[in-house]
């Protein structure tokens, strides 16, 4: 197999056939040509994704016409924030070892290439276009996240009694790269104050838990463990209406192990901003019955409440210390304080307050 191309514009018919063929297909088929098309298309911090239309001839090639392709981000101090994390080798092989007997539907993996060193990669994915995004609202929004709360617990419950998740040794627990977070986060913390503050928040708690970064993401690993998702922003959720608002996943990247709530905490992030915190503990209500009624026990409403507390928090740390290592000012930058906005100093200061007297 030839080198990976580096980007999207670097590949080519030829490459394609040949990464085709090692997957399985074009035994009677050929691909003509392709090409990329970005419209509609938002990539992620640390991925670069476009539409490729392809053309085949022959018999059926057993691939789809369209189809998208994900590399590496070519913005260069996010992909090395990506690289030192194992994100790109790690979405990989999530796609090829797991895909959807992971517990919830995601798209299909038609083909993929990593590199021995793991700086290149790439993965030929099925096109979700004909699907809702979760950034565009149904009828009822409120719907929507019930529907996310309830199929999480059902996802969760099917790893939460599994012994095997430890035998996945690409996965990572929560608590990796534990000192290098608490040292990038201290090194961002006045950056962020200073762009997210108001000048009416008491900051010194949110000064506090970064001496605590790396106890909170140990609590965070200790089992119950399942597979998590690990960044189930609504951007990489599409609803099947058709099947009662079936969620489908994408963007695997940041999959890992830990406790349950974190994935909730990765979903309830980008909205508790503008959510009052009646409704916010409702949500988790609703998640942690789902668990009940998947079976769990053994597993107590407190128990749940404070390790969704600890994830918001783990969540703001994560987003957080890139800004030591990206410019405030470049794409990415912009990204993750957009990001970070939407859940909110003060609510990132609220849940250290919660949690700092059973952390010290």
């Amino acid at each position: 197999m030839q080198q990976i191309p580096q980007s999207i514009t670097a590949l080519t018919t030829e490459w394609l056939t040949l990464l085709f063929k090692k997957h399985g297909y074009l035994e009677t088929s050929r691909l003509v040509s392709f090409q990329v098309d970005r419209a509609g298309l938002v990539s992620g911090f640390f991925g670069d994704i476009a539409r490729l239309n392809m053309v085949f001839e022959g018999a059926n090639s057993g691939l789809p016409s369209v189809m998208l392709a994900k590399f590496p981000t070519e913005e260069q101090g996010a992909y090395g924030i990506g690289l030192e994390r194992g994100y790109y080798e790690r979405e990989a092989r999530f796609y090829t070892e797991l895909g959807d007997a992971c517990g919830i539907r995601v798209p299909k993996c038609y083909a993929s290439a990593v590199s021995q060193d793991g700086r290149s990669s790439l993965l030929l994915l099925e096109d979700l276009s004909l699907y809702r995004p979760a950034s565009v609202s149904s009828d009822s929004p409120c719907a929507d996240a019930i529907s996310v709360m309830a199929e999480l617990g059902e996802f969760h419950a099917k790893s939460w009694a599994e012994t095997n998740i430890d035998d996945l040794t690409w996965l990572p627990g929560t608590s990796a790269g534990a000192d290098r977070f608490k040292n990038d986060f201290g090194v961002a913390w006045q950056i962020l104050c200073e762009i997210l503050g108001d000048g009416q928040l008491n900051y010194s708690s949110g000064r506090k838990i970064i001496e605590y970064i790396p106890k909170i993401k140990h609590l965070l690993e200790q089992p119950p463990r399942v597979f998590l998702h690990a960044d189930l922003r609504d951007e990489n959720i599409f609803f099947d209406d058709d099947q009662y608002t079936k969620m489908i996943v994408i963007d695997w990247q940041h999959c890992r192990k830990g406790r349950s709530p974190f994935d909730v905490a990765t979903y309830m992030f980008g909205r508790v901003g503008t959510m009052d915190i009646e409704d916010e503990g409702l949500l988790i209500d609703r998640y942690y019955r789902s668990l009940l009624e998947a079976g769990i026990q053994g597993y107590s409403p407190t128990d749940c409440m404070r390790d969704y507390y600890l994830a918001m928090v783990d969540r703001f740390v994560n987003v957080g210390s890139t800004l030591a290592k990206v410019s405030p000012d470049s794409d990415g930058g912009k990204t993750a304080l957009e990001y970070l906005a939407r859940c909110g100093l003060g609510n990132f200061i609220r849940y250290s307050e919660l949690l700092l007297p059973s952390l010290e």
